[in-house]
Order: structure tokens, then sequence, then C-alpha cells
């Protein structure tokens, strides 16, 4: 029995040849072949050869004897990486979407692998079981994607961006012009009315 965990993953069969007195017969020839070529090869020599996943049998044959070994090929995950590493979002229920790739030790992709989402702070963003990503609140969170042993993460920035200009009512009449522009760590606002102004910085918090 043979088990291969990746694409082009190799393994030797070896074939002893006995006579009727149990007598190893040196240099004996020997064939071998294979169920399906398109899950595992193997070469005249007895390399086995990976090809994808699924179950082949392997038989070597010598005059009238013969052997056979089950060959079992599933790749397992060995590496697992997204299609982005760093989010930012300014607007809440904002999303994007994130891949996962899966390959094993052989660097072949894994298709249809399955792939579980996490995330560290569902208050901040949520994560759905399709990678997809969505804004709920300012802050900072980490997004896991795992397969088997194999994981990747993201880092997710919420900061909402206050920029523009907007006009603040008083008693339902709007009466003020408060113009905001905001950086990374602060905002600076400008409020008017009638030649009266006010300017000010407030940092960021969170």
């Amino acid at each position: 029995v043979l088990s291969l965990s990746s694409i082009g993953a190799t393994a030797t069969l070896t074939a002893t040849v006995t006579d009727a007195d149990d007598n190893t017969i040196s240099g004996a020839t020997v064939m071998w072949t294979t169920t399906d070529a398109a899950v595992a090869t193997v070469s005249s020599a007895g390399l086995v050869t990976s090809v994808a996943d699924g179950t082949a049998t392997i038989t070597v044959t010598s005059g009238s004897l013969s052997a056979t070994a089950s060959v079992t090929v599933a790749q397992v995950a060995a590496t697992l990486s997204l299609s982005d590493s760093i989010l930012t979002f300014a607007s809440l229920a904002d999303t994007t979407q994130l891949t996962a790739t899966v390959t094993d030790a052989s660097g072949d992709t894994i298709s249809g692998a399955t792939v579980s989402w996490a995330t560290s702070d569902a208050a901040v963003v949520t994560v759905s079981s399709t990678g997809l990503v969505t804004a709920v609140a300012d802050g900072t969170a980490t997004i896991t994607a795992t397969s088997g042993s194999a994981s990747a993460t993201a880092s997710v920035t919420v900061q909402l961006d206050v920029t523009g200009q907007y006009y603040v009512a008083v008693g339902g009449v709007p009466r003020y012009l408060l113009s905001l522009n905001q950086t990374e760590t602060s905002v600076t606002f400008f409020l008017e009315r009638e030649g009266t102004s006010l300017t000010g910085t407030g940092t960021i918090d969170g």
C-alpha cells in the first residue's frame, strides 16, 4: 500500500522473484503496469509517480507470477496564501473578497481544498465562510484562513473617513457649514457662519 500526499511525489517498488524452493532469482525480468495512469504512473524500474488525487493499482509480473500494490494519492495542504494580507476600510459595510490558494508539498494547487475562515474581532469586521470580509466598526482585527495544518492571516483596519462638508442645523434650519479634512491620525475642522469662523484639530482615537 502506497500513500502519496502531493502531486509529483514518488516511491520505488521493488520486486523479488523466487523459484519453487523459495530461492531468489537474480536478474529476473519483471514488467510493471498501472490501472490508472491519470492517477499514478510506474516506470520499468518500479518508480511510482503521483499524477492526480485518486486510487490505482500497480501490478508487477514475471512469467506467470504477479503481485499488486494499491496506491492512494490524496494531496495534503502544506501552504496557504491569501489574495491580500492588508485590508483597509473607510466606510462601514464595505466588503472585500479574500481568496485562499492552498498548495501541497510540491507546490501544486489543491483544487477544492476546504478552507475555514475566522476573525479575531467580529465587532470590527466579520468574515463569511467564503472569505467575504465586511467592515462593522472602527478598529483593527485579523482574518485567519486555515486548511488542514496550513494557515495565513490578513490584518484589517477600519477607519471611517469623514472628510467633506456638512451643514449643521439649529432648530431644523441649516446655520453652519462644517468642513472636515481627515488624515491618518487627526481631523481638522473649519466651522463657518456668516463670516464668523472657527478652526481646530482633533486626534483620531482608535
